[in-house]
């Protein structure tokens, strides 16, 4: 599909800059990493938890010093001819570190004390992202937080009471805190036809090259929103546009169905052995009880069992 939209011939003459070239580079070496990590012990990564911790933190500074700006953000930094996106790593690291202080203070995770603990370790990240300026970022760390806080057990009132903190502090950060365009994409979200020909516009254009599509599509290569370039940016943020005009309705629903396939492959259980769990923070391979391990056909136990 991005050969697709990138058949439109607005594109880079060097075949190395173009957005199919890079891709499959991207892709071999996300393979590559993949191979690698799958063969380590996940257990190591606990220990390296505070380093990633680091690491991340000096980066998303570091882009705010000399990162390239692009559309009036600074997202990326260039380390030769290897751009790196620190918001990426960002997550990868909160999720790491959420998962350390939840198994650490596991025998305490109900305390306001190990809850205040993991938003304070969310907060920086929220707030260096947000200086790029990278909202949608900083959307998806949130949802981070609140989905590990949730499943590891945090009391549900503290969740509940900064939820409506926000709610309540909501038209104040809309007219202090949020920027001019942030401001703009809100509410064009909502109805894009305030302005159509501005900042409307790539929403509008979307919206007709997935309704133009149809059930079937009007084949590969032969989308008019796409070729014609109505559509913007569409071999990165708009190539689901490119699909849902290109192969219609159907070829969302296969695309949709490769996600729903690969997100129950990843939460189907790794081994059986579910009475064992390991702490990155000491180290030490612990068991929950004497029972032996369960077949695999059954469904591992709850979390809350599994903390008693």
């Amino acid at each position: 599909m991005i050969w697709s939209a990138a058949a439109s011939g607005n594109t880079p003459d060097d075949p190395f800059e173009s957005p199919v070239t890079r891709q499959l580079l991207f892709g071999l070496a996300g393979l590559g990493l993949f191979i690698l990590v799958s063969a380590l012990d996940y257990r190591l990564f606990g220990h390296l938890a505070e380093t990633f911790y680091a690491v991340t933190v000096a980066l998303l500074i570091l882009v705010l010093l000399v990162g390239d700006a692009t559309y009036g953000a600074r997202r990326w930094i260039n380390f030769g001819p290897i751009p790196v996106q620190p918001s990426e790593l960002a997550k990868f690291t909160l999720i790491l570190t959420l998962a350390k202080i939840f198994t650490v203070h596991q025998d305490r995770i109900k305390s306001f004390r190990v809850f205040g603990l993991s938003l304070a370790a969310t907060a920086p990240f929220v707030a260096l992202v947000y200086a790029q300026p990278d909202l949608g970022t900083d959307l998806v760390l949130g949802s981070i937080w609140v989905g590990m806080a949730l499943m590891a057990g945090v009391r549900f009132r503290y969740l509940l009471g900064v939820g409506l903190l926000g709610v309540m502090l909501s038209p104040l950060a809309f007219r202090y805190l949020l920027r001019d365009y942030m401001k703009e994409r809100l509410l064009v979200f909502f109805n894009p036809m305030l302005d159509p020909l501005g900042a409307g516009y790539n929403v509008r254009q979307s919206e007709i090259s997935v309704g133009s599509g149809g059930l079937w599509g009007r084949g590969l290569g032969q989308g008019s929103q796409t070729q014609l370039n109505f559509l913007r940016v569409q071999y990165t943020d708009f190539i689901f546009s490119v699909i849902g005009e290109e192969l219609g309705f159907v070829g969302a629903l296969v695309l949709f169905g490769l996600f729903i396939l690969l997100l129950f492959r990843g939460i189907r259980p790794a081994g059986c052995d579910w009475g064992h769990y390991s702490d990155p923070g000491s180290g030490v391979y612990k068991h929950w009880g004497e029972q032996p391990p369960p077949p695999c056909h059954r469904h591992p136990p709850a979390p809350h069992k599994l903390r008693r």
